[in-house]
């Protein structure tokens, strides 16, 4: 073998270690990301669960919500609309990190639960028709689809 076709050897091996290297540090930071993401949206969903469970107005105001949001004064109805987008500013996060790869389909797929049986509650479901509570277009359709993964 001459000199320079040996050379040419070396550098093409050198190159597919390299690119071996680059993809392994891929995976490795991907699955890094991913914990990261996980670890955030739970952090979000235990502070609103500890927010409600702090606050016996607003776990009133959860209790009656569940009949609709008809008799809440203007003051009760933004603290549960803010409530309820809190929760559901986690959920698009979660939905918005299964979109773009970075969390997997099954851990996802808690989070969509949660969001899915979250709409069907009647004050939560009256917030969505009147605007209430507003969210981005492709996790209202998502939301949609609730009933066809059920």
């Amino acid at each position: 073998m001459k000199r320079s076709q040996w050379i040419e050897s070396v550098g093409i091996a050198v190159v597919v270690l390299s690119l071996i290297f680059v993809g392994l540090e891929l995976r490795q930071n991907t699955a890094a990301l991913s914990a990261q993401a996980l670890a955030d949206l739970n952090l979000a969903a235990n502070t609103d669960f500890h927010l409600t469970a702090d606050n016996e107005s607003l776990a009133e105001l959860n209790v009656r919500g569940r009949n609709g949001i008809d008799g809440m004064t203007e003051v009760e109805l933004e603290r549960y609309a803010a409530s309820w987008y809190a929760a559901f500013n986690t959920y698009e996060a979660a939905f918005l990190f299964y979109q773009k790869g970075i969390i997997s389909e099954d851990d996802y797929e808690t989070w969509r639960r949660g969001a899915c049986d979250s709409s069907r509650v009647p004050g939560v479901r009256d917030l969505l028709d009147t605007g209430e509570l507003s969210l981005n277009d492709e996790f209202k359709k998502a939301l949609e689809s609730c009933e066809h993964h059920e």
